[in-house]
């Protein structure tokens, strides 16, 4: 099909091209003279072929792609030099570039989280399709309608969601030689582990003991994952301490596992928990997704799991939606549900976590977080947890692609800022870290919360050096704490008695009543002031629905689904109670999906 509209758009080119030409010709011929016919060249493709590099501009300034066409397609793009912030731009690049090759087409929709990085990407390969011979806007996207062979629609395991989960139980079930089809309602691969820019957290490594850095045993690592959660809000009855212990005592072998297929560790670090995979998950799903297929497995993009087949009490199977219409995928032992958390849908948010629906727009997790499996799940029996939570990974600012990357962190750390709420009241330990701060705001901050600081030298890292920051809705300075109250709309009253309170802690001579060390507090007063609005923002869910230790789903009497298995955060309830700690979801959904690709395929 793509070959199809590739030549009819080069028709179309073609004909815009000789009338053109006509055009020109009647214009500088006024005397009506005889002429020579000009013959157009033939047009042969749409694109030059070659390797243009095109520019476009980020939030960093510059960003160079390179895109590689031949006659009809675009085969390739790669991104070059740029400044655009850590993370939030390895994401866009991830998913820009993926759905770009996927659409055939720029005309596609922008990452949530990373516009301008995104923007900037569409823009630089835009300047490279000109380049090329091509117009960008005639380019018609191919993403979501492309009609392809769906291949085989039966298969001894059905995996539904490829993000690490679903990938580590595809490539799992298919070492131990079952058939498998990995179905995936995105464009791309890799869900929202594909967005994570951290690592994989694991203790006892040979990668980090052939490298002589320093690292944890694995009982430190467990009893430093369980000792934070005493910060959650409230007892939760989790983490499940043998849960902990055992995906802990195993991660080493998964790191090796990495390994034995040919998986390279982009970055090599001396944290305490684990090797990096390279500031990217995307790293290490995109590894698997190659892996799988080399080993036989199919992947059917924009494929979106519907419903669950279900023969005789026994899950038998999968109803979807594929690019040419509903399929039917048959599944000779199991389905493994890895369609990911639900923070991106709002009825399943107004259920379980009503405090955070206001913040969906503010999540970091994948387009497709909606909690498919979770609905598919419940209509054959199982049991969703009833009391799921966020992996809170702290405050953002409101605009986060335009604010430096020391604003962000601010979020996070003990800098001696102090955060307020609508009503100009501290509600949080600013030192706590990411998910203390993220925590409170759900319950103490609707709206969005303000982070206060002044022009002393402690906070010069955090003033606005581009006036244009200041823009009086998200980003404010004023002479006055009463101006700056004012301004935000807060009670100048509170606000002022807050930071007084705050300076009576900096001078010992009270405790600070979020328990904040005195060391971390800083009196601020020296004008101008400044205040920045910060909403709170997930990367993923904590729930799912509730399975065994080999993660096949239960029903409400505690009775196994035949055929059924979840992983991810399909089934993650058991790891945290509202407190995250960095590293280990990847963790989970490797080692869940190894476990349940294996179970599945053992009957």
């Amino acid at each position: 099909m793509k070959k199809r509209i590739s030549s009819i758009i080069a028709l179309l080119l073609a004909l815009v091209l000789i009338l053109g030409l006509a055009a020109c010709r009647a214009d500088n011929n006024e005397n009506n003279e005889p002429v020579e016919e000009e013959q157009p060249p033939a047009a042969e493709g749409i694109f030059t072929p070659g390797t243009f590099s095109g520019v476009g501009i980020g939030y960093g300034g510059d960003l160079i792609a390179y895109v590689t066409f031949d006659e009809d397609n675009i085969v390739s793009v790669e991104i070059g030099d740029h400044s655009e912030t850590t993370g939030f731009a390895e994401m866009a690049i991830v998913m820009i570039t993926a759905n770009i090759l996927e659409a055939q087409s720029t005309n596609i929709d922008t990452v949530s989280g990373a516009t301008l990085t995104s923007n900037a990407i569409l823009e630089a390969v835009n300047d490279a399709i000109v380049q090329a011979g091509a117009d960008p806007a005639a380019l018609v996207s191919l993403l979501g309608d492309v009609v392809a062979a769906l291949g085989n629609t039966e298969a001894d395991v059905i995996v539904v969601g490829a993000g690490l989960s679903g990938l580590a139980a595809a490539v799992t079930a298919a070492e131990g030689g079952a058939s498998v089809i990995l179905v995936e309602k995105m464009g791309i691969v890799g869900g929202s582990s594909a967005y994570a820019w951290g690592g994989i957290g694991a203790t006892e490594t040979s990668l980090q003991a052939a490298n002589d850095l320093y690292m944890q045993t694995n009982e430190a690592f467990v009893t430093d994952w369980l000792t934070p959660q005493a910060n959650s809000l409230w007892d939760t009855g989790f983490p499940l301490e043998d849960r902990i212990e055992t995906i802990v005592n195993n991660s080493a072998a998964r790191i090796e596992w990495l390994l034995d297929m040919g998986f390279e560790f982009a970055d090599v670090t001396a944290r305490s928990h684990g090797p990096a995979a390279g500031m990217s998950g995307a790293h290490t799903t995109n590894f698997l997704s190659d892996i799988f297929e080399d080993m036989g497995g199919e992947i059917h993009l924009n494929t979106r799991g519907l419903e669950l087949v279900q023969t005789d009490g026994v899950i038998t199977g999968v109803i979807a939606e594929g690019p040419a219409g509903p399929v039917i995928y048959t599944a000779n032992q199991a389905v493994i549900l890895a369609t990911g958390g639900f923070s991106r849908n709002e009825a399943l948010m107004q259920r379980f976590i009503p405090q955070a629906v206001e913040y969906i727009p503010y999540s970091v997790t994948a387009p497709g977080s909606t909690g498919d499996g979770i609905v598919m799940a419940e209509a054959v029996g199982a049991v969703a947890w009833d009391d799921p939570w966020l992996i809170g990974f702290g405050l953002i600012p409101a605009d986060e692609d335009n604010f430096p990357w020391s604003l962000f962190l601010a979020g996070a750390t003990g800098n001696g800022h102090v955060f307020v709420n609508q009503e100009g009241m501290r509600f949080t330990n600013e030192a706590g870290g990411f998910s203390v701060n993220y925590n409170n705001a759900l319950m103490d901050s609707p709206g969005g919360s303000i982070l206060i600081f002044d022009s002393s030298e402690r906070f010069e890292g955090l003033i606005p050096e581009d006036d244009a920051i200041i823009d009086g809705v998200n980003v404010f300075r004023a002479d006055t704490v009463a101006e700056l109250a004012n301004a935000l709309g807060i009670s100048a009253e509170n606000l002022q008695a807050t930071l007084d309170q705050v300076a009576e802690v900096y001078a010992d001579n009270i405790e600070d009543p979020m328990g904040r060390p005195q060391t971390a507090a800083v009196p601020i007063a020296e004008a101008p002031f400044f205040a920045v609005r910060y909403f709170a923002f997930d990367m993923g869910t904590i729930g799912g629905v509730i399975t065994d230790e080999n993660y096949q789903v239960l029903d409400g009497a505690g009775n196994p689904i035949p055929g059924l298995f979840a992983v991810g955060e399909m089934s993650n309830r058991p790891y945290w109670g509202q407190i995250y700690i960095g590293g280990t979801s990847l963790l989970n959904a490797i080692s869940s999906g190894s476990v349940a690709g294996a179970a599945a395929i053992r009957g």
